[in-house]
């Protein structure tokens, strides 16, 4: 229904704010969530993403939202043979009483997984601040 980008502080530090549209009866979903990229102690890629109390201005009327909340870890390992490893943890709360079934298929299982991808060369190849506070 609604995606921006509210804020960027850095080219590493986001905040951005997304409306789901959800069926009668329920009321949609606002999510604003600040965005950090950086890398770990082990070297490895790290985006994590966090739910912040800010106020936003969709520049259009989106009707009545439940604000909800969602914390997310994504961490790319580099592995064999020109791969990536991706592990995706997340925690998401709608806020209500909301099937399953109906909020997988708005966002997305909530669950941990781990595959393998295309390696990310170019990010690899990019400098990037570290989220590990004794490197």
């Amino acid at each position: 229904m609604a995606r921006i980008m509210v804020k960027i502080n850095t080219k590493y530090d986001s905040v951005g704010a997304t409306v789901k549209k959800m069926p009668f009866p329920f009321s949609n979903r606002e999510f604003v969530v600040r965005q950090l990229v950086g890398r770990n102690e082990k070297g490895d890629y790290v985006l994590v993403a966090l739910s912040v109390d800010q106020q936003v201005n969709y520049g259009q009327k989106v009707g009545r939202t439940i604000r909800g909340k969602t914390e997310a870890v994504v961490r790319f390992r580099s592995a064999p043979n020109n791969h990536c490893e991706v592990t995706f943890v997340q925690y998401f709360d709608p806020r209500g009483n909301i099937p399953s079934k109906m909020i997988n298929a708005k966002v997305g299982l909530a669950n941990t997984r781990k595959r393998k991808c295309a390696c990310l060369r170019r990010r690899a190849r990019q400098s990037t601040p570290s989220l590990c506070s004794h490197s």
